[in-house]
């Protein structure tokens, strides 16, 4: 449980940030803001459920085509390309399809879903980097909200698929080997949400500055 509570502490303080800084942010970072109450409130809906029902798929059913909504808008936002919108109106569309007659909101968690956003948002992220590797003016990297964000989300995504594509292979070979990755799994939300709390606190540059 102290890892949980460690976990709600790093959102909060990364949206206590946010709203202190709301002034200064950029659109990205402003939309980005938008993630955070809705994870507050998505993890307390599935711990209050996890408790009272042992059940709590349906919520993260619904938070994730929320989270991809938001994270196709942020890098939109910044990159103006359509294949964002177009990828991330793909996604959410199967996330529906997949929770009505796929994997069950009532009685499976949507990994199929979970999958597709993770390597959708990892594309969004190394798109991103790419562009701001090919820009003329070089300004640095940690001046960029979005940079922070999308090694928070590449990271995060990345070593969650490797969890959860590994975890039935080895469950039987290393003891305790689902306390190990719930820990990792903690860690990596933890660098997450710690990483969006930098990207406020960053000089907000822009790569839509130079499109608007």
């Amino acid at each position: 449980m102290t890892l949980y509570y460690f976990y709600f502490l790093v959102l909060g303080l990364a949206f206590l940030i946010g709203i202190l800084k709301f002034s200064v942010l950029n659109k990205s970072s402003k939309t980005m803001l938008l993630l955070l109450p809705i994870t507050i409130v998505s993890e307390l809906c599935a711990a209050y459920f996890s408790h009272k029902e042992s059940n709590n798929f349906f919520v993260y059913h619904i938070f994730l085509p929320i989270e991809a909504s938001i994270l196709a808008f942020c890098y939109y936002k910044e990159v103006k390309e359509k294949w964002i919108v177009i990828l991330s109106a793909i996604l959410i569309l199967f996330s529906f399809f997949n929770s009505f007659f796929i994997q069950n909101y009532k009685a499976e968690f949507c990994s199929y879903t979970f999958i597709l956003n993770c390597i959708l948002s990892t594309l969004f992220g190394i798109r991103y980097l790419k562009l701001m590797l090919d820009q003329p003016e070089k300004t640095s990297f940690q001046h960029y909200p979005l940079f922070w964000i999308s090694i928070g989300f590449m990271t995060f995504n990345i070593i969650n698929l490797f969890i959860l594509g590994t975890h039935n292979a080895i469950a039987e070979k290393i003891l305790n080997i689902g306390a190990i990755f719930r820990n990792v799994r903690f860690f990596t939300n933890y660098l997450l949400y710690i990483l969006l709390g930098i990207a406020f606190l960053s000089k907000q540059e822009s790569l839509g500055k130079a499109k608007e």
